[in-house]
Order: C-alpha cells, then sequence, then structure tokens
C-alpha cells in the first residue's frame, strides 16, 4: 500500500467523508533527504490543493484541513515558504492559521543558541519575516532572559543584529531594552549602550522616547556598577566605572541632570575604593571624553590631598606619580 494513498481520499471526501473523518489518522513522516520533501510537497500541490481550495467556502472544515496539511508538511524554514506561498495563499491567511504554524516555527527555532535564531530568521523571504516577526521575537525575549547562558561575542553579535531587525516599534524596542538594562548577566549589560544608541540613531524618535532612553540608561548604570563592584575579579573598577559613563555619553549629553548623579555617584563610590585604583586609571580615563577627565580631575585631586601613610617610602610616592603622569589626557598631567 501506497504510504500517499490517503491524498486521493480528498477527491472524494466530499461525498464519502464530508467530515474529513479521515485526517485524524494521517501521521507526519519523517524524510533524511531534501528531494524527499520536495516530492512530498510536488504530491500534496497536486493531488491535495486542489481539492482544498474547493472546501474554502466551509470554513470550520478548511481549518481543520489545513491545520492537518501543517502538521505533517512542517520540516524546517523553507516549510513556511511552501506551506504560505504554494498551498495555502497569503491571501488566506488569517489568524487561526498563522497560530497554527508559529507553533511549529516555535518548536522548531527553540534553542539555547542565538545564532541559530538569526540563522533561522535569515532563511525566510522578506515577506514572510514580516509575518513570522512576532514567533521570533517571543523566542528572543526568551534567550535574553535565560540566566544560563554564557553570552560569547557570538551569541551578543547574533542579538545585536536580531534586535535590529525584529523590533521597529518604539514600545517593543524599549521592552527590549528594559530587560536588557536589568540583566543579571555582566555581558549582556555591557551591550546595553550600543543597542541604546541604535535605537535612537536608526530612526526618526520622538522626544518622549530619548527621554525614556536616557531615564532607562540611569537605571542601567547603576546595576551595572552594582554588578561589577560586587565582583572580585574585576581588574579595576575605577576604569570600568568611568569607561561605562563614557559608554553612554551619547545620551548624557543632552541630559546634564542625569550625568551629574551619575557622576556623584561614582565619585563616592571610588572614594571608599583604594587610591591606587585612581591613580592606576588616570591612564585609561584621560583619553575620555573632556567632561569626563574633568570630572575624574576633580576626584583624583581631592585624593591627592589624602594624607600619605607614615611609612610611605620614597619609591611607593615615585610609583604613585608615574601612575598619574601615565595618562594620555592632558588634563591628568
Amino acid at each position: 500500500r501506497n504510504v500517499f494513498d490517503w491524498m486521493k481520499m480528498f477527491a472524494i471526501a466530499p461525498v464519502v467523508d464530508p467530515s474529513y473523518t479521515f485526517l485524524v489518522n494521517i501521521e507526519k513522516h519523517n524524510y533524511d533527504q531534501r528531494n524527499q520533501v520536495l516530492n512530498f510537497y510536488n504530491l500534496l500541490k497536486r493531488n491535495v490543493k486542489p481539492y482544498l481550495d474547493r472546501i474554502e467556502d466551509r470554513p470550520q472544515t478548511y481549518q481543520t484541513a489545513i491545520e492537518k496539511i501543517i502538521e505533517i508538511s512542517f520540516f524546517d524554514m523553507e516549510s513556511c515558504d511552501f506551506l504560505v506561498r504554494e498551498m495555502i495563499g497569503k491571501e488566506r491567511m488569517n489568524e487561526r492559521i498563522k497560530r497554527s504554524i508559529d507553533k511549529f516555527i516555535s518548536q522548531y527555532i527553540d534553542s539555547d543558541d542565538p545564532r541559530n535564531l538569526e540563522r533561522h530568521f535569515k532563511s525566510l523571504s522578506e515577506d514572510l519575516r514580516v509575518e513570522c516577526a512576532p514567533v521570533f521575537c517571543e523566542q528572543f525575549s526568551k534567550l535574553l532572559s535565560n540566566n544560563r547562558i554564557s553570552w560569547k561575542s557570538e551569541y551578543l553579535e547574533s542579538m545585536f543584529h536580531l534586535f535590529s531587525q525584529l523590533f521597529t516599534a518604539e514600545l517593543d524596542i524599549m521592552k527590549v531594552l528594559v530587560l536588557l538594562s536589568k540583566s543579571r548577566n555582566v555581558d549582556l549589560l555591557l551591550s546595553f549602550p550600543k543597542w541604546s544608541k541604535f535605537a535612537l540613531e536608526s530612526r526618526n524618535v520622538k522626544a518622549d522616547f530619548r527621554t525614556k532612553i536616557s531615564t532607562l540608561c540611569e537605571e542601567w548604570y547603576s546595576t551595572i556598577m552594582s554588578a561589577v563592584t560586587n565582583q572580585k575579579n574585576t581588574a579595576n573598577p575605577v576604569i570600568f566605572l568611568y569607561q561605562q559613563l563614557s559608554a553612554i555619553s551619547f545620551v548624557l549629553q543632552r541630559r546634564t541632570d542625569i550625568y551629574k548623579k551619575l557622576v556623584d555617584t561614582v565619585e563616592q563610590k571610588i572614594l571608599n575604593f583604594p587610591q591606587e585604583w585612581s591613580f592606576k586609571a588616570t591612564s585609561f580615563v584621560g583619553a575620555l571624553e573632556s567632561r569626563i577627565v574633568g570630572d575624574f580631575e576633580k576626584v583624583l585631586r581631592q585624593r591627592l590631598k589624602s594624607p600619605l601613610s607614615i611609612d610611605t617610602n620614597d619609591n611607593a610616592v615615585i610609583k604613585i606619580i608615574s601612575q598619574i603622569c601615565n595618562s594620555s589626557g592632558s588634563p591628568l598631567y
């Protein structure tokens, strides 16, 4: 018996099985080779599609039949093109059919590797990317909230590419940035400035959106400051804090109120750090924006006013001077 004999039922079902109960007995077959899949698709187009089109005026039966075809025909992302273009037709796509396809897409793209998600999205045609974007957005958010993932640079790059393509509405962009700004993962937190800058510079944004980004930058900075200063393996927290302040300078240029608040917070924080950290930071901070350099200089002067310990020898003093004079920014000399 031919495994495709069930296809013949579509021609006679209106007479012998008008309720199409035979659909429940159709089972999905998996194929090892692509040409086998293509052969199956050709058989569906020739033996099933013409009869499906004839029952379109019976919505419930048509929906049930289409859902079964989706179930037995979805093998990979290329199946979307076949189903939408050649079996269903974009003009017949309704919410119920879309949900059925989305269910199988969601199962197929479920992975802890963002590179797979990007690859699957790229495999879709331009118009289907729009149709399938919501299910990819959902998986994207799941990845962003997954605390088990070790975020390698390639993962972060794929996530950024997806962010730039999947999210276009300001409300959706803000939801992603809020999620990113509250991440428990430092590598993800470090991505926030790049993503925020893209969100602001890649489109004409409203003043309200820019204000929200600015406020979010403030919240993000507090989060990453706490995350890093609590880590024992951070090389020099002073350098890191000023580096991240510089990373969001594209926002702080317009929000001097937020900048002042963050600078005051940083100054209070680093005054509790060992003096040596501030001295060693001069060679890095001196290369940042002039406003940041100027504010760091105030902190440095305050630290230099602190009396050296009584047992500080000449070599230690020379070392401090050497650290400061190694700065690449002239305001720190």
